[in-house]
């Protein structure tokens, strides 16, 4: 048994805005518009098609529901199919640290939408 093998690493960086509400993640299944990367931090949207989640745009940001924990490669293939991969449901964060994808702004339909699933966006410096 491999019981001391590093299965991921974190930087330091300004995501975070403070403990409370505390954070917590789950596992779900990222559908993406096109394949790229996805960087930590970026808002997702929920799907009640499928129930899977999307990078934030015009069309879903009333969706806007979990922050992507870590980058996400998205090859060609997972476009379709989607990518396990966990998300933050709940925490404080730093508002400039987020990534609102293509809303044209993080308005207050996306910073609502966040709110009412359990996450708070702090005006912090970046």
């Amino acid at each position: 048994m491999d019981l001391a093998r590093k299965v991921g690493e974190c930087s330091v960086d300004n995501l975070f805005a403070g403990v409370f509400p505390r954070s917590d993640t789950a596992g779900i299944t990222l559908r993406a518009t096109k394949a790229g990367l996805i960087k930590r931090g970026a808002i997702l949207a929920y799907s009640e098609d499928d129930g899977s989640y999307a990078p934030l745009t015009e069309e879903n940001k009333a969706n806007a529901s979990v922050i992507l924990c870590d980058d996400v490669d998205v090859q060609e293939g997972d476009v379709a199919g989607g990518v396990k991969t966990a998300a933050y449901v709940s925490g404080n964060f730093n508002r400039n640290a987020v990534d609102h994808g293509t809303a044209s702004a993080l308005d207050h339909v996306i910073t609502n939408s966040l709110r009412l699933n359990g996450i708070k966006l702090t005006d912090m410096a970046e």
